[in-house]
């Protein structure tokens, strides 16, 4: 996992994604690029969706032969969210310290935790292209290539 995150801190592919099609053509587009992709849930997505649906996906592209997929969860501002990612096959969590309660102390926690698992830590959600209103794997695919080939 440190190689595939110091890959995608150099390269900055990141997309936001709501499901596995969205996955699968990130992936592919940042693959032909041999790079690695940070995928990012929708915001909150912890709360809504689950962890461990978005951590299913992950592992679904990884059981696919896309190694390079970097997975980060949206945990909100809830630390119990946080806390549970650690028991997922994921990459990353982001934490919004600055919307929780006590947000600095119990981020400095929780930030110590993820991050001596070998996980990434974000307090605000990186950049990231938003794919959420994409449906078709076509048009998302060639959508990223025109973004990453010219942007």
């Amino acid at each position: 996992m440190a190689a595939a995150a110091s890959s995608f801190l150099n390269s900055g592919l990141a997309v936001t994604i709501a499901s596995l099609v969205q996955a699968r053509a990130a992936a592919q587009v940042a693959a032909e690029l041999g790079q690695s992709i940070l995928l990012l849930s929708t915001p909150a997505a912890a709360a809504q969706a689950g962890g461990g649906w978005f951590a299913a996906l992950i592992e679904t592209l990884h059981s696919q032969g896309k190694n390079s997929v970097i997975g980060i969860l949206d945990c909100g501002s809830q630390p119990g969210w946080v806390l549970e990612s650690l028991t997922l096959p994921l990459h990353g969590v982001v934490f919004s310290e600055s919307r929780a309660p006590s947000g600095a102390v119990v981020g400095e926690r929780l930030r110590g935790l993820v991050t001596n698992a070998g996980r990434l830590y974000f307090t605000e959600r990186p950049m990231a292209i938003n794919l959420i209103d994409f449906q078709d794997e076509e048009a998302t695919v060639a959508f990223l290539r025109r973004e990453w080939h010219h942007g």
